[in-house]
């Protein structure tokens, strides 16, 4: 996916849209440090580091798209506080490695 487009997906009927930003920087503006990805709950969308290399995209793309999962379908034992509807990162991390690896090994790639 070229940098500066965006795709659109569903995630329990709900439509989100995936943007691929030039650079890290415009990910999320107001951190200082490198944020390769960011879901915007409210706004239902995910912005993604256009700068990133296609690897760390795709395993990116799949961690922000499963925040998007758990948030639409209530996952709660992948939340790490219930008050704040904070997520398990690490657990999140796992399975966007887990999931990348089953789709390469099927010879297929997520967008970049």
């Amino acid at each position: 996916m070229a940098k500066g487009k965006s795709i659109k997906i569903k995630v329990a009927r709900v439509p989100w849209t995936v943007e691929f930003k030039q650079s890290w920087h415009e990910v999320n503006p107001e951190e200082s440090s490198r944020c390769f990805g960011l879901t915007l709950y409210n706004e239902h969308k995910i912005r993604i580091a256009g700068d990133a290399p296609p690897e760390k995209q795709h395993i990116t793309l799949i961690h922000e798209i499963l925040h998007a999962i758990v948030h639409e379908y209530g996952i709660t034992p992948l939340e790490k506080d219930a008050a704040t509807g904070e997520h398990d990162e690490k657990h999140i991390d796992l399975l966007a490695i887990g999931i990348c690896e089953v789709l390469e090994s099927l010879g297929m790639t997520p967008p970049h």
